[in-house]
């Protein structure tokens, strides 16, 4: 009886350990991410859990009885069952395409292996999670890959990996098309300095990589040559960089052979351009002579700013740096552009040194009368019929000042704003205000032209400094305003903006003889 007892308790303690194992396979089942599936006939769904429903969206009763198969992308049906019949012997671990209910295909990652069943029945376990996002990284990256080595192979610069021994370790095709290599085996394992003509004169390689630790780009040109002794010239060009989880230089070479080539063409270009220069320093002789009559300071511009000689030779010391043939054309037209601007620009130079020589004479000005007589002189200047002209004289102390120089700034401003008045606008038009400030006048000439760039306000008062290219003019016209007004003892602010307008305030002193008599 005992006996019975016992058994009957140890039958149910196992029932119990049963129970308590199925229900935490039943709970793994429930909530495990990946489809854990059972199969016969080796690919036919026994059971499912639960999760196939939220990876694939099939419940997992309308999968029982049917074949993985019948699911699988038809151009991996045999690759799954020879897997399947693998799974047979040994566990195996494949990829796949399983359609989804949604009626697209997911690729899927399965691990599978034959077990035996409690009746004798062999069948499969598969373990089978969704890789979709992973095989799509990696085709990115294999994509990204070979658009890489496709850049690096078709480059048309030599392009070597250099390690930290100084010893090639991989090369494009352009580098053994260049330095005439069978194979990269011919090029690979060498010393990468090996090729150049000049080594004693190179920088050592650990400079380079110190240099390269603070600045990524060591660049210089090299006289090289190939495996079968042709010599040529190439644009050298180091970075460090991490390949291969190793810290290496990425070494590009560009043959500049034909530039170097066109050096001796540049050579005549230079030597005719020295020979023009020669001329140009006789006609500098000759303007020295034509302007003995000025002051010094006049002569000091005509010699040191006589824009188109000046302009000249610096355009030489340019071609001389320069390798481009059509560029150094360019800079010889302009040089021939510069001298045909010569009498344009002694003749401001003689304005300004009117300015500069003449004593200032101070005389009672009547504005009205001053501002009638630049714009009735300026009437037929381009652009003034369609102008509105407004002036507000708010003035009404007696002002002393020299009405010569008044008439220099009031007619440079004025016509500026004719000149570039913005005939786009409804109604262009230039303003002449006049009020009276503290210790003398504000002249503010305001307009709604084309404006003038910020980049350029801080320039336009510099001698033959031109804030545009749409206009003519010699770049003096504002630098003598300035000097006038400095004369005058006055200053000058400028407000403008590009596309709306300018407007100069040029603040004046009372220069009455009353007031002189008193300043110290």
């Amino acid at each position: 009886m005992a006996y019975i007892l016992a058994n009957i308790f140890q039958r149910a303690e196992m029932d119990e350990k049963l129970r308590q194992n199925e229900q935490l396979y039943r709970m793994l089942a429930d909530n495990t991410t990946d489809i854990i599936s059972l199969h016969e006939s080796e690919t036919e769904f026994v059971y499912a859990t639960p999760s196939i429903f939220n990876v694939l969206g099939y419940p997992p009763e309308e999968l029982q009885g049917q074949k993985a198969s019948d699911f699988v992308h038809p151009e991996d049906v045999n690759y799954l069952i020879e897997k399947a019949q693998e799974a047979q012997t040994s566990p195996v671990q494949f990829l796949h395409r399983f359609l989804h209910k949604d009626g697209y295909y997911t690729w899927m990652e399965t691990s599978a292996r034959a077990f035996t069943s409690l009746g004798g029945e062999t069948k499969l376990v598969a373990v089978t999670r969704d890789v979709g996002e992973r095989v799509h990284t990696q085709a990115l990256l294999e994509e990204n890959r070979t658009f890489l080595q496709l850049i690096f192979e078709e480059s048309t610069s030599a392009i070597f990996v250099v390690d930290t021994e100084h010893l090639i370790v991989d090369c494009n095709g352009r580098a053994m098309e260049l330095f005439e290599a069978e194979s990269k085996q011919e090029l690979l394992g060498k010393l990468g300095f090996s090729f150049e003509v000049e080594m004693e004169r190179l920088p050592n390689f650990d400079k380079i990589s110190k240099v390269l630790s603070l600045n990524p780009v060591n660049n210089r040109q090299v006289k090289y040559k190939s495996l079968k002794g042709k010599l040529f010239w190439g644009n050298f060009e180091a970075r460090a960089i991490t390949w291969q989880s190793q810290q290496v230089f990425l070494i590009t070479i560009t043959d500049i052979t034909a530039l170097k080539e066109a050096e001796g063409q540049i050579e005549n270009l230079l030597k005719e351009a020295v020979k023009l220069n020669q001329k140009l320093q006789i006609q500098n002789q000759e303007l020295r002579q034509a302007n003995e009559e000025l002051d010094r300071f006049v002569y000091s511009v005509s010699h040191d700013l006589r824009a188109p000689l000046t302009s000249a030779m610096g355009l030489i010391e340019v071609c001389m740096d320069e390798n481009q043939i059509d560029t150094i054309k360019e800079y010889l037209a302009l040089q021939n552009k510069s001298l045909r601007k010569l009498d344009e620009f002694i003749h401001e130079i003689v304005h300004y040194s009117r300015n500069s020589r003449t004593q200032i004479l101070p005389k009672s000005i009547d504005f009205h009368q001053l501002i009638e007589g630049v714009l009735e002189r300026l009437q037929f200047t381009e652009n003034s019929p369609h102008v509105r002209k407004i002036i507000e004289i708010a003035s009404g102390r007696a002002f002393f000042s020299d009405a010569h120089r008044l008439e220099i700034i009031l007619g440079n401003l004025i016509s500026n704003a004719i000149r570039y008045a913005d005939l786009q606008k409804a109604e262009p038009y230039l303003k002449v205000k006049v009020q009276d400030e503290a210790e003398g006048v504000c002249l503010e000439v305001s307009d709604n032209g084309l404006g003038i760039g910020e980049e350029h306000q801080q320039h336009i008062f510099e001698m033959f400094y031109r804030a545009t290219h749409q206009h003519s003019g010699s770049g003096l016209g504002l630098y003598i305003l300035q000097e006038a007004v400095r004369k005058i003892q006055g200053r000058i602010e400028l407000r403008s903006v590009l596309g709306e307008g300018s407007a100069f305030f040029i603040h004046l002193p009372d220069l009455s003889p009353r007031l002189q008599v008193t300043k110290p």
